[in-house]
This record gives structure tokens, sequence and C-alpha cells, in this order.
């Protein structure tokens, strides 16, 4: 429930980065498939192929528009999440980054 309140109140463009089985796991616990405007992985041979209940294609190709406040939602393992923020941080200064593992507290970076 907190997911999804979380999901639903915010207007920015949220993107899932990571699919993996905790991500696939985390969507269908919280049930917010419909929140989500992209889901992401870097693993080329996931593109184009998509998640249960998900109405969306998985892609491999990160946001054009670094200035935009997007939301990503990291489904990476709970390890490297403040990694990955970091890294992300670098080119989408105005986002803000989040863990499946962490109820919709933002990651400090």
């Amino acid at each position: 429930l907190i997911w999804r309140n979380f999901l639903k109140s915010n207007n920015n463009l949220k993107i899932i980065l990571g699919i993996g089985h905790n991500l696939d796991r985390f969507l269908q616990i919280t049930n917010t498939h419909e929140y989500f405007d992209s889901f992401l992985d870097q693993d080329q041979s996931k593109e184009g192929l998509y998640l249960a209940n998900a109405k969306k294609p998985i892609e491999c190709s990160m946001p054009q528009n670094k200035y935009c406040r997007y939301i990503f939602i990291i489904g990476a393992h709970d390890r490297s999440k403040v990694n990955i923020a970091r890294k992300l941080r670098l080119e989408y200064q105005q986002s803000s980054f989040y863990s499946i593992f962490d109820l919709a507290e933002e990651i400090n970076v």
C-alpha cells in the first residue's frame, strides 16, 4: 500500500531499472505495473519482452532528456542500489532514486 500510494500520488515519470527476479516479485506483491512509464534493463536480450501484467515492453535505452525530473525505482540487489543511484545522479541531476527494498524512501547520494 505504501508503494501504491507513493506512485499514484506522484506525477513525475516513473522508471523501473533492473529487470530481474527481485523486481518481478516486487511488482507482483505491490501490483503497481500500471504506474510505471518505462521498464529498463541493460541486458539487450530482454529488450521487447514483457513482464507479467505489464502493458509496456522492457527497453534498454536510458531516457534522452537528462533535465527531466524522473523517479527511478532501482530493482537491482540491495547492495548495489547506492552505487547505481550515485552513477545515475551524475547524468539525471533533477531525478529521485529509490530502491524496491526501501518502502518508498529516497536513496541519499
